[in-house]
C-alpha cells in the first residue's frame, strides 16, 4: 500500500489511502475532490522517492467528507492586584479530508 508525506495549509501529514485527516478549513463544499501537489515523499514497499523539496510526479486525491468547528479554546489573561482580566475565546474551522488516492505520474 502506498504512502506519502504532503504538505498542506502550512502542515505536514502522513498518509494512506481510505485515511481521514483533519486540517484547516478548505474552501470546496462537502464531498468536491481536493488535489494535493506538494507531496513530500512517497514509498510504496521497496520503493520510495524523495522530493527536494517536492516530488513533481505525485500528486494526492481527496475528497471532503465535512466542514466543522473544533471545540472552544479559552485564553484567559490575570494580572495580580492590577484589576487586569481579559478573556477570550476562540473556535477553530476545520475540514475532514478522506484520502481517495495517491499517483504517481
Amino acid at each position: 500500500m502506498k504512502e506519502a508525506v504532503i504538505e498542506f495549509k502550512g502542515f505536514q501529514y502522513k498518509v494512506k489511502e481510505n485515511d481521514l485527516i483533519t486540517t484547516q478549513k478548505v474552501e470546496n463544499d462537502a464531498g468536491e475532490l481536493v488535489e494535493i501537489g506538494n507531496v513530500l515523499l512517497v514509498y510504496d514497499g521497496d520503493k520510495v522517492l524523495v522530493g527536494t523539496p517536492y516530488v513533481p510526479t505525485a500528486k494526492v486525491v481527496a475528497r471532503v467528507v465535512k466542514h466543522y468547528k473544533a471545540d472552544k479554546v479559552i485564553a484567559f489573561r490575570f494580572v495580580n492586584k492590577e484589576n487586569v482580566r481579559k478573556k477570550r475565546g476562540h473556535r477553530q474551522e476545520l475540514s475532514e479530508l478522506k484520502i481517495e488516492k495517491i499517483v504517481l505520474e
